[in-house]
């Protein structure tokens, strides 16, 4: 049963399959034991195998005197409480392990709150305070104020418990950032625009969304699932959603243009700056390139300064190959 349960948790598989699973083995005259086999039993078995794993895990680390990251996220559940997502980054090998620690939730959502929890997660799995002052060697999170406040953010009061500890604002949140910030400086956005008006327009009603599916499967799934782009997750979207409005552009221009209540989206498609806009895939191919990168378990800091470089130079190369197409473009015309 055991075994069972466990094959089931590893394949990440609903717990509802487990009936399906003890049919299968019955069939095939497995003997189960005389326990219960009700989903209740299968979450603590889940549970009990978890709790041994993390057991094992922690306590080799500690064996092997292993120096660790902390990496630490605030979050939110479905019903809207906030929580804690605990990570250590472990040396151990060429490519250091990522590994879950604990998801707590948080009571409040202030620094000293967050710190304490973060400590205590830690103490659970055995990282004495010993432990940690003699290998806990960095700390990673993003640059919220109240994770890296320079007074008072939960980085200054660790530094304060471990003072030779190294300070680290995650790459992929400054990749963020530089986005956000170059976003604002573009005065109108007209693709952020359309894409939010697409949003508004076929999500209001039933008919609406029947209708998009008809001009745009591929379009009509990434509404459905990333709603509306250039949020948190720009990097992630924004080349999925533009690469469907540049396929679904035709039957787009056509519906709209078609439908005189929308006659104004047809105008913005024939926008020239949309156009431009629109037109942007490359240096959005490279971005999701270097943001994927970046979030690899696999990549460490001299990984991502070449990753940055690597970047910096398709940039470098994409602008001069378009300022090489505009001096050709004005010695024709």
């Amino acid at each position: 049963m055991f075994k069972t349960v466990y094959s089931l948790a590893k394949a990440c598989r609903p717990i509802s399959h487990i009936e399906e699973l003890i049919e299968l083995q019955t069939e095939n005259r497995v003997d189960l034991g005389i326990g219960l086999h009700s989903r209740p039993t299968v979450v603590k078995i889940v549970e009990c195998i978890a709790r041994k794993i993390k057991t094992e895990m922690f306590s080799s680390i500690i064996a092997q005197n292993l120096k660790i990251c902390l990496i630490i996220d605030e979050a939110s559940t479905v019903s809207c409480k906030p929580v804690l997502i605990v990570f250590v980054k472990v040396e151990d090998s060429e490519n250091p392990p990522t590994i879950f620690v604990e998801l707590v939730e948080l009571k409040k959502q202030d620094a000293e709150t967050i710190c304490s929890t973060v400590l205590e997660s830690l103490h659970k799995v055995e990282f004495t305070q010993n432990y940690l002052q003699k290998n806990l060697i960095a700390f990673c999170s993003d640059g919220a104020s109240v994770m890296l406040g320079r007074k008072s953010g939960v980085s200054t009061r660790i530094a304060k418990e471990f003072p030779n500890i190294i300070i680290w604002h995650c790459l992929n949140h400054r990749l963020q950032l530089v986005l956000d910030d170059a976003i604002k400086e573009i005065k109108q956005n007209h693709l952020k625009i359309f894409i939010d008006k697409i949003c508004s327009i076929f999500q209001q009603f039933n008919k609406n969304q029947i209708e998009l599916d008809e001009i745009s499967e591929e379009l009509d799934i990434i509404i459905v699932k990333i709603g509306r782009v250039f949020g948190p997750s720009w990097a992630a979207c924004s080349l999925r959603a533009t690469i469907a409005v540049w396929r679904a552009y035709p039957v787009l221009h056509q519906y709209f243009h078609a439908n005189a209540k929308y006659s104004g989206m047809a105008v913005c498609l024939e926008n020239k700056y949309f156009l431009n806009d629109l037109a942007l895939i490359d240096i959005l191919e490279e971005i999701s390139l270097f943001s994927t990168a970046l979030q690899a378990s696999s990549t460490v800091i001299i990984k991502a300064e070449k990753l940055v470089r690597r970047s910096m130079k398709a940039f470098e190369l994409l602008a001069k190959e378009i300022i090489d197409l505009l001096d050709f473009i004005r010695k024709d015309f």
